[in-house]
């Protein structure tokens, strides 16, 4: 991978309240737990200021996913199901106090 490529992004939507993190993903696999994902979600975070909240929702079976947000001071908040293409899927909503 050439240094000037992406290796991490994020989607965070501020337009409404709670502002939300819709997606953050960090790749190839070689680039995942090294702190890639930090820099873009700082830069995000930066965005909103004046959030009380950040949430998110995360597939409850990502363990490395759960220990990203977790380490990011992301708390759980609540589960829930959703169906995607006829798949039942176990989401937990964390959420970041800011104010």
């Amino acid at each position: 991978m050439r240094r000037d490529e992406i290796k991490a992004w994020v989607e965070a939507h501020r337009d409404q309240l709670p502002t939300t993190v819709a997606g953050l993903s960090v790749f190839p696999l070689p680039y995942q737990r090294r702190g890639d994902g930090a820099a873009p979600l700082g830069a995000a975070l930066a965005e909103v200021p004046r959030a009380p909240v950040i949430r998110l929702d995360v597939e409850a079976g990502n363990k490395k996913a759960v220990a990203f947000w977790d380490k990011h001071e992301f708390r759980e908040s609540g589960r829930k199901k959703e169906t995607v293409a006829g798949v039942e899927i176990s989401l937990i909503e964390m959420e970041k106090r800011l104010a």
